[in-house]
């Protein structure tokens, strides 16, 4: 399944714009398939990368001054012209994170807010108490972001609001379009996060026995 996808990534540097990102897109694809992503949900990434690698390209943007302002101002730019964003945002998160991972831009430049915080101490419990690798954590990480952006949108992040009832749906809207291989980590991610927030005492019902199960 990689070695499909980095040639479809090959094929899509020849097809549209290069950039600054074209050298990084066979990474790109080979850290989405190591993560578990369907085949066409990778593909349909890599193509908005290719996009984004041709608009820094025609703004004298380098692959270095990627970060989370830069990828905004990219999706405003969509926007302002009517061009469909569809998946972009994503799509932009996940390339921003391998880029960070391979050392190629800095990390957050950005200032820090509640989110970071709550992924700052959970990096620390999965290396320090779980004793999990830096590339395990990185691949963690994205899951427990999705999940509590999408619990408590641009809204303060209230962790003992937290229920049952937020788990199989936040599973189900992902189910579709990742690989089977995702759902599962999907499901250790979340398993992870339930013990860290209730030994930290952040939540107080045990959420890990939740039907969290049925989909792992």
């Amino acid at each position: 399944m990689i070695d499909k996808t980095c040639s479809y990534a090959s094929s899509l540097q020849r097809v549209h714009h290069g950039g600054p990102v074209k050298d990084g897109i066979n990474g790109f694809s080979r850290h989405l398939a190591e993560q578990g992503y369907a085949p066409w949900t990778t593909k349909e990434k890599i193509r908005v990368v290719s996009r984004f690698s041709g608009w820094l390209q025609e703004n004298g943007r380098a692959v270095e001054d990627v970060d989370e302002r830069v990828v905004s101002e990219f999706l405003r730019y969509r926007r302002r012209r009517g061009l469909s964003v569809h998946g972009a945002p994503p799509a932009l998160r996940d390339l921003l994170a391998y880029l960070r991972y391979a050392g190629i831009v800095p990390h957050a430049r950005v200032e820090r807010g509640p989110l970071d915080a709550i992924e700052g101490c959970f990096s620390r419990f999965l290396a320090e108490e779980r004793g999990l690798s830096t590339r395990t954590v990185i691949h963690y990480l994205p899951t427990i972001r999705a999940f509590l952006s999408e619990r408590f949108g641009t809204g303060p992040i209230a962790l003992d609001e937290l229920t049952a009832k937020d788990i199989p749906g936040f599973i189900l809207r992902h189910v579709k379009r990742v690989s089977p291989r995702h759902v599962q980590l999907i499901t250790t991610v979340l398993r992870c996060f339930f013990r860290f927030l209730r030994e930290r005492g952040d939540i107080s019902m045990d959420l890990v026995p939740c039907n969290i199960y049925s989909f792992g």
